[in-house]
């Protein structure tokens, strides 16, 4: 029978002892501390007996593994148990060298093991094997469970993922019945704004770019304008006073005031009215003033432009190219930028497109085409044959490149190391330009990832996830949002291998272009007349890297 199964030092100090019959500690540590006097040096036989208890010990590196058995135990029986015990005290260290503080760290797996094997001092007949298998605990319902288990939260991945896009594509469709909305309330305001003709050097810019915007988007919407308004009544509502048709040429025969057209503002070099006009009455800007302006004098510094069928339309695109670090800071910001025009108005094909520039002057290349001196002189765009009619296609004016620009949106990104060890917790945050006056379309942030092993710690947030790559999706950015951290978990030997970082983005409603470039007004070249524009700021990021 076996009495108990001890691992001690070879100077008799018990490291853990584990009795299967009645014995106190006091008594198992003085049979033990005999047994460095009984086991001597360059012995052969690994079996003691002192007073009435047989040793049966094995050495295991700088310890020994002792069972302690009655005089009438087997002992055949017993060194076979004490081999077993020997290979499973080795699984249980995990078949690294014993030492006093490996065995003290894993006291209780060991002891749990020896249960495993002895059984109320009787050994079991089992096999290494079979011993691994009972203290793996490996359980074939438990691995069922677990696949059901990821199963779940894999489904739930998907599904949180398809409730975002759902969301998204709600959220646009909410976007384009607003933005329907407002462009019909938008038109009505128009047409009531340009019956009168108000001038584009003095009207106001902020509903004129987000008309004109919208109107390009879906679709061309008239706009009147002329010198004189003739504008009749849509309806057919009570009008008081109304005469019969009889009466009508008596209204005719009585002179009106006509309405006078605002001027439009001159330039330096532009052409000038006939000596001795009269000062003109200042432009009406309020769009509650629909209709005429009381004149001033019966000429003005401009003749007034003649009703344009279409407008021409004017479309500045611009790419940013973009390099900041980690920590925010830009290293370079540079914009390109082209300035297309369409003449749509064939009746007057003559133009002199009248602009402001605020970068240097070798920064803005015009077409060979072009009076580029006159560029040079007034920032106006005119073709250098005077008598040559301006092209009927969308023609590339000029084209620019400006460096150090702002930057509308920069990120700081931090990585610290996870609880979980060979992993790093990744939080990125934005900060936009507080001089930005747009709004941030389709922002995406694509994050490498050395492994697929990666999570993202706020479920909420909208993102998508691939093997090698992981992109944080910010549908809008205005400057009215709370900024809202992005965090991730990712397995990743250093914070290096996150980066480079790619960004993009696009600018709707872009207020002004980066480049610095405005258009001021368009002219008639022959008769110095404003005519009626639509201009269209398009900005997206060609490449915004961050290191």
């Amino acid at each position: 029978m076996i009495l108990a199964a001890s691992v001690c030092t070879r100077a008799g100090k018990v490291l853990l002892s584990r009795q299967f019959q009645a014995m106190n500690a006091e008594k198992v540590q003085t049979i033990l501390s005999r047994l460095p006097r009984l086991a001597t040096a360059g012995s052969q036989h690994t079996v003691a007996e002192a007073e009435g208890v047989r040793y049966v010990y094995e050495p295991v590196e700088e310890l020994y593994l002792v069972l302690l058995t009655d005089i009438d135990s087997n002992i055949v029986q017993d060194l076979k148990t004490l081999r077993l015990l020997v290979q499973t005290l080795s699984f249980c260290l995990g078949g690294v060298p014993e030492t006093e503080r490996l065995v003290a760290e894993k006291a209780f797996d060991i002891i749990m093991a020896f249960d495993e094997v002895v059984a109320e001092g009787y050994s079991e007949d089992l096999t290494p094997n079979q011993v691994e298998t009972f203290l793996e605990m490996d359980s074939h319902e438990e691995k069922i469970q677990q696949i059901i288990e990821r199963n779940k939260e894999l489904e739930a991945a998907e599904e949180r993922k398809k409730r975002a896009k759902e969301l998204e594509a709600q959220r646009r469709a909410t976007a384009r019945q607003q933005s329907a909305t407002s462009i019909s309330s938008t038109s009505t305001l128009g047409s009531n704004r340009y019956d009168g003709y108000a001038s584009p050097f003095t009207q106001d810019p902020a509903p004129q770019v987000a008309f004109e915007h919208n109107s390009l988007q879906l679709g061309p919407v008239p706009v009147r304008s002329g010198g004189q308004s003739q504008h009749k009544p849509r309806g057919r509502g009570l009008q008081l006073g109304k005469k019969s048709r009889e009466e009508q040429p008596l209204m005719a025969d009585i002179d009106l005031p006509a309405a006078a057209t605002p001027p439009v503002a001159t330039r330096p070099g532009a052409a000038t009215s006939a000596a001795g006009a009269s000062p003109v009455a200042s432009p009406v800007t309020s769009p509650r003033q629909a209709h005429t302006v009381p004149a001033a004098a019966s000429t003005g510094a401009y003749n007034a432009a003649p009703a344009a069928a279409e407008k021409t339309e004017v479309t500045i695109a611009e790419g940013l190219t973009i390099e900041t670090t980690r920590d925010g800071q830009v290293q370079s910001a540079r914009v390109s930028g082209t300035l297309h025009v369409f003449a749509a108005d064939r009746s007057n094909p003559r133009l002199r497109i009248l602009t402001r520039t605020g970068g240097s002057a070798g920064s803005y290349k015009t077409n060979p085409k072009m009076d580029r001196a006159l560029f040079a002189r007034q920032n106006t765009l005119g073709l250098r044959d005077a008598n040559e009619d301006f092209p009927a296609s969308n023609v590339l004016l000029v084209k620019w490149t400006v460096d150090n620009i702002k930057v509308p949106i920069t990120f700081n990104v931090w990585v610290s190391e996870a609880s979980d060890p060979g992993f790093l917790t990744v939080t990125l945050e934005y900060e936009l330009d507080p001089e930005f006056e747009g709004v941030l379309e389709n922002v995406g942030v694509s994050v490498p990832l050395p492994t697929s092993n990666a999570h993202v710690s706020d479920p909420s947030s909208v993102y998508d996830q691939f093997d090698d790559h992981l992109v944080w999706m910010l549908p809008l950015v205005t400057a009215s949002d709370a900024p809202t951290p992005f965090e991730f978990t990712a397995e990743a030997d250093s914070e290096d291998d996150f980066f480079p970082m790619q960004v993009e983005f696009t600018v709707r409603d872009a207020p002004s272009a980066f480049g610095l470039i405005d258009i001021e007004g368009i002219l008639v070249a022959d008769t110095q007349s404003a005519l009626p524009f639509s201009k269209t700021v398009q900005v997206k990021t060609e490449s915004y890297v961050i290191r």
